[in-house]
């Protein structure tokens, strides 16, 4: 093995790999369990393989570095929730409401694609009413859809909703925003 560029298929002393990755011998043995590459010769003689280590440990460079973007709002101008997604989710969340409530709800399903980039905790999505809904039914909710990309129904950052009677003991934690139809609109409850 050269002192500049290691052959990554060969394996190396715990001294080795501590000189390739600038750190003491010390703090490489303290972490051995949990080093991935790691190959027990004997109680004595460890060897790491460092093509396995850079593999996973690169692997979850990229997992956290896609997890920061997401978080810093980078992921928010990606298309990962089509327009016709965030619209069955509607359907099969409100589609027999008013337009009013179906705007409302739409508002909050745009704030939740916004804050988390995905339509995580929507059932409507995989509703199997969507379906069989209407032509009609599928026009009213593309213009609410279409109207909840200007109006103000809910306070904004309002990330939740549910019906009346069936989610009521589920949001016994939040404040409650707005009310529209059959449907409340809600906000954690300031701590």
């Amino acid at each position: 093995m050269s002192e500049t560029q290691p052959n990554l298929d060969e394996l190396m002393t715990v001294e080795q790999f501590a000189a390739w990755q600038n750190c003491k011998p010390r703090w490489v043995r303290s972490r051995l369990p949990i080093l991935p590459g790691v190959i027990r010769e004997s109680r004595q003689h460890v060897r790491i393989h460092p093509r396995t280590y850079l593999a996973k440990r690169l692997g979850k460079m990229f997992a956290a570095s896609v997890a920061v973007l997401l978080l810093l709002g980078a992921g928010q101008g990606m298309a990962a929730v089509s327009q016709d997604q965030m619209i069955r989710a509607l359907i099969g969340e409100a589609g027999g409401e008013s337009l009013q409530t179906q705007t409302a709800v739409a508002e909050v399903i745009r704030e939740r694609v916004a804050t988390y980039g995905s339509l995580r905790g929507v059932y409507g999505l995989h509703n199997p009413v969507v379906d069989k809904a209407s032509p009609a039914t599928w026009a009213k909710a593309r213009k609410a859809f279409a109207a909840s990309a200007t109006s103000h129904l809910v306070p904004a950052g309002t990330l939740y909703f549910g019906g009346d009677r069936l989610d009521d003991g589920y949001f016994k934690s939040y404040r409650r925003v707005a009310h529209y139809g059959r449907v409340s609109f809600y906000q954690p409850s300031k701590l």
